[in-house]
C-alpha cells in the first residue's frame, strides 16, 4: 500500500503557527494548529509521506520538535544518531515554535538551540519526507521558482515576521500559505517526479536505502551509492575515510599531466614544459585550488585558447555561421562523456578509495552503455549517467570522502590538454576551428577537408583512447563562446546561455526575446514573420520581465508624469513600496517605473527593463494585453540579433 502523498508548508508567527498540506493527488487542503490532531494524523504517521520545499533544514525540523516535546513524548528518544533527545522538555506554544524557528533562519544559535535543532533535526521520524530543494539542488528560492515555473501568482510574505497577527492577518498567512503549497505540488508533478523515480530505481539496483536518496541531489545520490559501494569491505564508512585524509596544501602539476599528452608544434609544446614546472597552492579555508597560474592564454592558428582550473574556452567574437550546399558544413566534435571517460581510461579513483572505486565506476559506466542500447531500459541509462556525470564535483569538495584536488586538476587539464591536441592538428590541416568549450570544438571543413577531418579525429581517438560525437549543423549564431544557438541538419536546436529556453534551472527575462531572436538567426526569418509565425503560440508570459530583491533593498514602484520626468523628480514621489519578487510587462500607456533603494550605500538603484511597466504578480488570463508595447520588445530582439554579428 503506497503512503498518502502530501505537500506542505509551515507559517510561524509569536501568537500562530500554522500547518498546511495538499493532497498530491486530489488537491485537497487540510489545516492545523498545535495540537493532539497534528501529531496524530501528521507527526507520528507512518502512512504519511511529506514533500516539502527546504523542509529538511526547517518545516521537518519544527515538526520533529513538537513531536518530541509533546506531554506523552518519553525523555530520551533513540535518533539516528543513538540517543540524542537529552534536552528538557519545553511548553508547545506559538511563542516557542517561532523562536526555535528564528535561530534556524538566521543562524544565531546558543549550545542549547544548537542542540534542540540537532536533536529535532536527525532523530528518527515516523513519517518520511522529501525535501525539493535538495533533490533539484541547485534549487533558487521558492519565489524565484515561481517566476521560472510561470505560476499564476508570485505572492512574498504579506506580514513581517515576528509580528503579533490579528485574526483578519491570519487569514491573509492562511491564503499565503496555500499559494506556496500550490508552488510546491507545481514543483512536484510538472518537474520532480522523474527525479524522484531515478532515485527508486537507484535504491533498488544498488540495494540501498531509499531514505537516503529520494531528496538527494544528483551528486550527492552519486556520491553515496559510490562511496558505499567501494567502502565494503574495508570496515570504515565513508565519514571515516573522509575524516582520515591527509592534508593537502599544494598540487605538483607534472603529477596532474598523463604521458600521453603530446604536442607537434613548438608553442604548445613550450606551453607543456612551463605546465610541469608548476605547482598550484590549496586554499586552507575552502579547500580548492588556486588555479591563478593555469589561467593561460594559448594561440593557435587566427585564434585565441583560454585554460583555467575549470576548463578550456576559446575567444570567440560574435559570429554567423551557415552550411551550405555547395561544400561548407559546420561540425560539433565531442567527446563522449569526456571526464568519466579520462578516469577510465587512467584507472583514476579518489585518494581516500582503492582501485576498487575505478572497477565499480567501470561497471556503471559499462552497464549504461548498455541500457542506452535497449529503449526498455532509458530509466536505467538515465540514473547511471547520473552517477558518471555528477561525481566529478565532490573532487572538489572538502566535506567529500572523494576530497582530491590533484584529482580534480588532472581531469580538467587532461581534458583541456587534450582539445588542444585535437586543435592543433586541425590547424595543421587547414581546418579552421570556430569555438571550443570544455569538452568540443566546432570546425568548419569544405567538402575538401572532409577526409582529413576524419583522418585527424580517428587518430586523435586512437592517441588518447578516447571517443568523440559529431553534429552537423545548418547554422550557428552566437554572442559568445557562452551564448549562442545553432541548428542542426536535422532541425533540431542547440542553446545555450541567453537562448536557453525557459526552465526551473535557468532565469529567462521576457521569453520572446530570445524565441524570436532564435528564429530569425537560425531560418533567416525577419523580426515581423517571426512574429507573424509564433503569434498564437504566445502569451503573456512570454512578455515578463522579473526582478528578485535581496534582503538588503526594498523594491518601489513610482508614478511619474512626463513634465516629473524632465524635471528629474527625486524618486520618492507618488511611491509604492513593494514585495521583494515582482514581473511586468512593457506597456505603450503607463509612466510606472520600478527601482530599488538600500544597498551598502544606502541609494536608488534603476532596476533594468523596468520602466512604463504594469505589474503582473497575479494572473488571471494569460492572453496578450492590447497595450503591449511591442515596439519595445522588437528593439530588444533586434539588439540580441545584431550582437550575434547578423
Amino acid at each position: 500500500m503506497s503512503k498518502l502523498q502530501l505537500v506542505y508548508d509551515l507559517e510561524v508567527y509569536p501568537n500562530y503557527f500554522l500547518a498546511t498540506f495538499c493532497d498530491v493527488e486530489t488537491g485537497d487542503f487540510w489545516e492545523y494548529e498545535l495540537g493532539d490532531k497534528l501529531l496524530n494524523d501528521i507527526i507520528r504517521n507512518p502512512e504519511v509521506e511529506l514533500i516539502g520545499f527546504n523542509n529538511h533544514h526547517y518545516d521537518d525540523v519544527l515538526l520533529n520538535f513538537i513531536g518530541q516535546h509533546s506531554h506523552d513524548t518519553p525523555e530520551v528518544i533513540t535518533g539516528g544518531w543513538g540517543n540524542i533527545m537529552d534536552t528538557p522538555k519545553v511548553e508547545l506554544d506559538p511563542k516557542t515554535i517561532f523562536e526555535l524557528s528564528e535561530k534556524i533562519i538566521n543562524g544565531t544559535v546558543n549550545t542549547i538551540h544548537e542542540q534542540q535543532i540537532k536533536n529535532a533535526k536527525y532523530q528518527d521520524k515516523e513519517y518520511s519526507s522529501i525535501d525539493l530543494k535538495a533533490l533539484l539542488d541547485p534549487m533558487p528560492s521558492l519565489k524565484k521558482l515561481e517566476l521560472r515555473m510561470q505560476f499564476t501568482n508570485v505572492q512574498d510574505l504579506p506580514i513581517k515576521p515576528g509580528t503579533i497577527l490579528t485574526t483578519e492577518q491570519k487569514q491573509d498567512i492562511k491564503i499565503y500559505c496555500r499559494n506556496d503549497v500550490n508552488a510546491t505540488r507545481e514543483l512536484l508533478l510538472k518537474h520532480s517526479l522523474k527525479h524522484i523515480e531515478l532515485r527508486k530505481f537507484l535504491s533498488t539496483k544498488f540495494k540501498l536505502p531509499i531514505s537516503q536518496l529520494q531528496s538527494a541531489s544528483e551528486p550527492r545520490a552519486a556520491e553515496y551509492i559510490l562511496a558505499n559501494l567501494a567502502a565494503e569491505g574495508t570496515k570504515k564508512t565513508p565519514w571515516k575515510i573522509k575524516e582520515e585524509l591527509a592534508h593537502i596544501s599544494s598540487i605538483i602539476i607534472q603529477d596532474c599531466i598523463p604521458p600521453w599528452i603530446s604536442f607537434k608544434t613548438p608553442n604548445l609544446q613550450q606551453l607543456l614544459q612551463d605546465l610541469k614546472k608548476m605547482a598550484i597552492p590549496i586554499n586552507n579555508t575552502t579547500g580548492y585550488a588556486i588555479g591563478t597560474l593555469l589561467k593561460k592564454l594559448v594561440t593557435i592558428g587566427d585564434k585565441d585558447y583560454q585554460m583555467g582550473i575549470g576548463g578550456l574556452h576559446s575567444v570567440d567574437q560574435p559570429a554567423h555561421y551557415t552550411a551550405s550546399a555547395n561544400g561548407s558544413h559546420i561540425i560539433d566534435a565531442d567527446v563522449t562523456s569526456y571526464y568519466p571517460s579520462i578516469l577510465l581510461r587512467d584507472g583514476l579513483h579518489p585518494r581516500g578509495y582503492s582501485r576498487k572505486w575505478a572497477e565499480i565506476y567501470q561497471q556503471v559506466y559499462d552497464d549504461r552503455i548498455e541500457a542506452k542500447a535497449d529503449p526498455s531500459r532509458t530509466t536505467e541509462a538515465h540514473a547511471l549517467k547520473i552517477i558518471l556525470n555528477a561525481t566529478f564535483g565532490k573532487f572538489g569538495s572538502q566535506y567529500s570522502s572523494f576530497y582530491d584536488p590533484t584529482l580534480l586538476v588532472r581531469v580538467t587539464l587532461t581534458g583541456q590538454l587534450g582539445l588542444l591536441m585535437l586543435i592543433e592538428s586541425l590547424e595543421l590541416e587547414g581546418i579552421k576551428v570556430i569555438s571550443a568549450n570544455t569538452d568540443g570544438v566546432v570546425s568548419t571543413p569544405t567538402d575538401a577537408d572532409i577526409e582529413a577531418f576524419n583522418r585527424v579525429c580517428t587518430q586523435w581517438e586512437a592517441d588518447t583512447k578516447l571517443n568523440l560525437e559529431y553534429t552537423h549543423y545548418s547554422r550557428l549564431a552566437r554572442r559568445d563562446v557562452n551564448n549562442y544557438t545553432a541548428l542542426t541538419t536535422n532541425n533540431k536546436m542547440k542553446n545555450k546561455g541567453l537562448f536557453t529556453p525557459p526552465d526551473i534551472k535557468h532565469d529567462v527575462k521576457a521569453p520572446i526575446i530570445q524565441r524570436i531572436a532564435r528564429q530569425c538567426l537560425l531560418y533567416n526569418s525577419t523580426v515581423e514573420e517571426a512574429i507573424q509565425e509564433l503569434h498564437e503560440e504566445l502569451s503573456i508570459y512570454d512578455f515578463l520581465f522579473s526582478f528578485g530583491a535581496t534582503k538588503a533593498f526594498n523594491i518601489h514602484l513610482h508614478n511619474y508624469t512626463n513634465a516629473q520626468l524632465k524635471a528629474a523628480i527625486l524618486p520618492q514621489v507618488n511611491l509604492t513600496t513593494l514585495s521583494k519578487t515582482n514581473r511586468w510587462y512593457i506597456s505603450h500607456n503607463s509612466t510606472q517605473r520600478l527601482s530599488k533603494y538600500g544597498g551598502k550605500n544606502v541609494n536608488w538603484v534603476s532596476i533594468p527593463d523596468a520602466e512604463n511597466i504594469i505589474l503582473m504578480n497575479q494572473i488571471t488570463n494569460d492572453n496578450i494585453p492590447t497595450d503591449l508595447n511591442w515596439d519595445y520588445y522588437k528593439s530588444k530582439i533586434t539588439k540580441l540579433i545584431k550582437a550575434c554579428g547578423a
